[in-house]
């Protein structure tokens, strides 16, 4: 039995990360704007 829950278990506990790592970072569509002086020219 335990054998037939362990897909299930581990699908549900990665299933998260899974979709959290799909989601893709948005183009930037404008320069940063650094008024702290925290970022270098780089």
């Amino acid at each position: 039995m335990i054998r037939r829950l362990l897909p299930l278990l581990a699908t549900l506990l990665l299933l998260p990360v899974l979709l959290h790592a799909a989601a893709a970072a948005p183009k930037l569509a404008r320069h940063v704007t650094d008024r702290t002086g925290t970022l270098s020219a780089q």
